[in-house]
């Protein structure tokens, strides 16, 4: 097989698991944000799970493409302007747009679990302060720093 097939093969697979990775990672982000129930939860579980096993076959490609091109980019194996590497352009511009759009939904989940945590982490403390049979009243807003009469239940988060 000649190095521009291999490489085209490398970067379409490539493609493939990114496009899979980024599917996924929009499906959780909805998940997370609106899960309704313990199917949702597990279906959670699942996609991890898948994530990793596509991140185990992405890092073989990787792998193979080290073997195969050395530390060399496409750039310094091929002349990506030239018509015959038309196809290796297209695949290394879509590998580019779909890695953008993944780490842009990864940083959007990332931030959702972030607000989730808070949010459990205050819940707790609540929970925690319901316990110590002092009074506490419910407050919406951050209060101010200073003297205040019991302890209050705030949700801000």
């Amino acid at each position: 097989m000649s190095l521009q097939k291999q490489v085209e093969v490398n970067l379409s697979a490539q493609l493939e698991l990114f496009s899979t990775l980024l599917a996924t990672a929009e499906e959780k982000g909805g998940l997370l944000v609106d899960a309704k129930n313990a199917d949702e939860a597990s279906r959670l579980r699942e996609m991890v799970r898948q994530e990793s096993l596509a991140l185990s076959r992405i890092e073989e490609l990787e792998k193979e493409r080290k073997v195969v091109f050395g530390e060399k980019t496409l750039k310094e194996l091929f002349d990506l302007n030239a018509e015959e590497n038309a196809s290796i352009r297209k695949l290394q511009e879509d590998l580019s747009d779909v890695g953008g759009r993944l780490r842009k939904q990864n940083m959007l989940n990332q931030e959702a679990l972030k607000f989730s945590q808070r949010l459990v982490n205050k819940l707790l403390k609540a929970v925690q302060d319901l316990g110590t049979n002092t009074d506490v009243t419910y407050s919406r807003l951050r209060r101010r720093p200073g003297k205040s009469f019991g302890r209050s239940f705030n949700l801000s988060v």
